[in-house]
């Protein structure tokens, strides 16, 4: 292993390189332990759970499922009744009836407000579809046409196709 100057180049540089080696991907919750102060041998008095990859918005997950697929990104219904696209996964504020038909279409619905009793949740789960709400922000963090990863069981968003969960 490399030597680092301070804990956080210290562990990313240990997920980076398992990750390398294929020890590891995105999704994956590591334990790491270190030393502290650095560089001395047999002071190993620190514990640290780290998740892999890159989590671009996080939220409450309402069902289970794991979804790869490109952002449609909508401000409002109007927008999503625009710009969706078979397959996408919506991004909006919140959802209500008028936009049922994309909501069937959807591989995942993000929403921005709402909680387990939301009528996103209650569409998700009633078409068996990874759900995410109460992704703070998700409008503005997020970008339409961007390939993302979504994991409902955990309420997480990662850059990427990169994971795939282990058998």
């Amino acid at each position: 292993m490399e030597e680092k100057n301070n804990t956080d180049e210290l562990f990313n540089h240990v997920v980076e390189t398992a990750r390398h080696r294929n020890l590891v991907q995105d999704g994956d919750l590591v334990v790491i332990t270190a030393g502290l102060p650095l560089g001395i041998s047999g002071t190993t008095n620190m514990l640290k759970v780290q998740l892999v990859g890159d989590v671009l918005v996080s939220g409450r997950g309402v069902s289970k499922g794991i979804v790869c697929g490109n952002l449609c990104v909508c401000k409002d219904e109007e927008e999503a009744h625009k710009n969706f696209k078979d397959g996408d996964i919506l991004v909006i504020s919140e959802t209500t009836n008028e936009i049922l038909p994309i909501l069937k279409l959807a591989s995942a619905i993000i929403t921005e407000h709402g909680g387990m009793n939301s009528h996103a949740a209650i569409v998700g789960l009633t078409l068996e579809k990874p759900v995410i709400v109460a992704a703070q922000n998700a409008t503005q963090l997020l970008k339409s046409g961007t390939t993302v990863t979504v994991d409902a069981a955990r309420g997480i968003v990662f850059n990427g196709q990169k994971y795939k969960r282990k058998p």
